[in-house]
């Protein structure tokens, strides 16, 4: 790969990284932990989902969402309920919807804010410039493993979800 092309992809990763680990200090300013956050995050925009719902939501392993859930249920900030099957549904509640106003819709008001900052055409522009991306890029390490690649069989597959999905951001 050529210099030029190297120093753009560190560049864009920093970027992506920066940004992404502006939610972990937020989180930890706010005094709660990223995966605390991202379900309260994900519980305020769709309150009464599943644990999978969740975990799809925020690109989080079931077990950190489990393990955080049942904090957060002996904290009292979320109830779980049956649903259909063996689906569980997971609520705020009072106390969690309290802390999610003091939390996450303060962040959602001011990423609002930042995007209102930028033009329509802007916003529009660097949307789909990292939605493309995103999708080349999945692209490509899809073709890692596909079948007859003799490098690809001796991988794990580990998680269906690549980690250049976190680039289209799970708070955004």
């Amino acid at each position: 790969m050529e210099n030029l092309g190297r120093e753009r992809l560190d560049n864009l990763n920093h970027l992506l990284s920066e940004y992404n680990s502006l939610y972990a200090l937020t989180a930890r300013r706010m005094g709660i932990s990223q995966s605390t956050f991202d379900i309260l995050y994900a519980l305020t925009g769709e309150d009464g989902i599943t644990q999978k719902q969740i975990c799809d939501m925020t690109y989080s392993s079931k077990q950190t969402i489990n393990s955080s859930v049942r904090n957060m249920v002996a904290d009292g900030l979320v109830a779980m309920k049956p649903g259909r099957g063996r689906e569980v549904h997971v609520f705020l509640t009072d106390k969690g919807r309290e802390l999610a106003g003091r939390t996450v819709e303060r962040v959602m008001a001011a990423e609002q804010r930042a995007l209102e900052a930028m033009t329509q055409q802007q916003s529009d522009i660097v949307y789909g410039l990292l939605r493309q991306n995103v999708q080349m890029l999945r692209e490509e390490l899809d073709g890692i493993f596909e079948e007859g690649n003799a490098e690809g069989e001796h991988c794990s597959a580990g998680s269906e979800r690549s980690s250049a999905e976190s680039a289209d951001n799970k708070h955004v």
